[in-house]
């Protein structure tokens, strides 16, 4: 059926395309400028975006009880619980939530922010730096 479907369209088209050109694409249409740079614009978020998409598990990775040493620990989708941390970098990539439960640090961690947490960490410290931004950066951490 989607073949005869398929076949159909595409006859109707051959014979039909003196009469199509004439009507639609012989004609000139003007656009308004700011128009197409937003129909450019939206298409570049949507296409930016389709690319970074994860998915994003709807459950806590569960981590319990384990000492944490010199090294990288990914905290997105994690739970920890009764975890011990000395010395260790915390990486926030802003994909999914985390959970620290009765868990110790022996030394000041080192907080690391990268994708979307970095890209957000970012705007905040340039709207930041702006006088009339300020109030509102400061009070989005109320």
């Amino acid at each position: 059926m989607f073949l005869l479907s398929t076949l159909s369209g595409i006859v109707t088209i051959a014979l039909g395309w003196e009469q199509f050109y004439a009507s639609f694409l012989s004609k000139e249409m003007s656009l308004p400028v700011w128009l197409v740079l937003l129909v450019i614009f939206v298409s570049a978020i949507i296409y930016v975006s389709r690319g970074k998409s994860s998915p994003i598990p709807e459950e806590l990775e569960t981590i319990e009880g384990k000492q944490f040493g010199v090294q990288q620990i990914e905290m997105d989708g994690k739970n920890f619980v009764n975890c011990t941390f000395d010395g260790s970098e915390l990486v926030f990539r802003g994909i999914n939530g985390f959970s620290l439960q009765e868990s110790h640090f022996k030394t000041p961690p080192r907080i690391t922010f990268q994708d979307y947490a970095g890209n957000t960490i970012v705007v905040m410290k340039a709207l930041h730096k702006d006088p009339l931004f300020r109030p509102y950066v400061e009070k989005s951490f109320e």
